[in-house]
């Protein structure tokens, strides 16, 4: 049976099942998690929770509430770190375990978003080349007829000139390039990036400062009170962001939490960002926390030292 790439926002495809591409605690938190979420609505939040926490590769199965499709198949694709650490092979994991608990469920159709893409970091043409070849492969002697869906015209674009480069006699499932009212994609016209609504951007932002701040917990496996206590924040402060997916804290605290984890330039931007921050070079706590990061100098006792010298008046960290 054919595997198709599509434009179109998954939540609205009529098939037996879609894939979630969540994380370890199905938190529905950006992306295409949250959209599966929301438009499944709370009956599945209830489902979630009475199931066992993923490892990357792993997938489970729920129903699909008020979907059209009749299952949501939730799989924790691997974090993009720099290729060497097994995220491809993670990665066909998530796409196999997904497809046979599929095939469990009889289901003739399946929907796939690029696994592990957006907030995940995975390169979307590693990504597309990885779906196309573990999905074909697994077609080629069973009657499904499988997805891959795309929104964003760039990643469309990307999977068009994949997919034509997979001649028709290769073995695997001849696959067509489909738009979202199911035409036949012969050719994508080069006009640049759609505008994307305000329903699509909620419906699909990145990860929130808490999930952030407890995945990078556990990718370094620190215990929730190692982390605040380590970061010289109160354990109220951490309750009260674990306890909100939403909630915003102090830029000081996400700055201190960022500092405990160790964590590299860009992911400690990121995690500051999340929270709606910025580290800039126009003033000096900014420069000064930059600066020790930069060198991969984590110590909250020696920047408060520094900041102290350079202005007695100026705001510390855990202080």
């Amino acid at each position: 049976m054919p595997l198709y790439m599509i434009r179109e926002d998954i939540t609205r495809m009529n098939v037996d099942a879609i894939v979630d591409p969540t994380d370890r605690w199905y938190s529905g938190s950006g992306g295409s998690d949250l959209a599966i979420h929301t438009a499944a609505g709370p009956e599945l939040e209830a489902e979630l929770a009475r199931l066992a926490y993923l490892d990357v590769g792993e997938a489970s199965v729920t129903g699909g509430y008020d979907l059209p499709a009749k299952y949501i198949i939730h799989t924790y694709g691997p974090i993009w770190q720099d290729g060497e650490h097994g995220e491809a092979e993670l990665l066909e994991r998530c796409y196999l375990n997904s497809l046979r608990l599929a095939e469990e469920k009889g289901c003739c159709s399946v929907a796939f978003p690029v696994i592990s893409g957006g907030t995940f970091g995975y390169p979307n043409d590693d990504a597309l080349q990885i779906a196309r070849n573990t999905i074909g492969d697994y077609l080629q002697e069973r009657d499904m007829t499988v997805y891959i869906v795309a929104y964003r015209r760039s990643t469309f674009n990307l999977g068009a000139r994949l997919f034509s480069g997979v001649p028709s006699d290769d073995g695997r499932a001849y696959s067509l390039l489909l738009d979202a009212d199911g035409v036949r994609k012969e050719e994508e016209k080069a006009d640049g990036e759609d505008t994307e609504s305000l329903d699509y951007l909620l419906r699909h932002r990145g990860e929130t400062f808490a999930v952030m701040l407890d995945r990078l917990r556990y990718e370094r496996a620190l215990k929730g009170p190692e982390l605040y206590k380590k970061a010289w924040v109160h354990k109220s402060v951490y309750s009260k962001i674990m306890s909100n997916v939403n909630y915003t804290p102090a830029k000081v605290t996400a700055v201190a939490f960022g500092l405990a984890l160790e964590l590299p330039w860009e992911e400690f931007s990121a995690l500051v960002a999340s929270a709606g921050y910025s580290v800039t070079n126009n003033n000096l706590f900014d420069i000064v926390v930059g600066y020790f990061v930069r060198s991969g100098d984590y110590r909250i006792i020696e920047i408060n030292s520094v900041l102290y010298d350079l202005d007695p008046g100026a705001q510390l960290i855990g202080v």
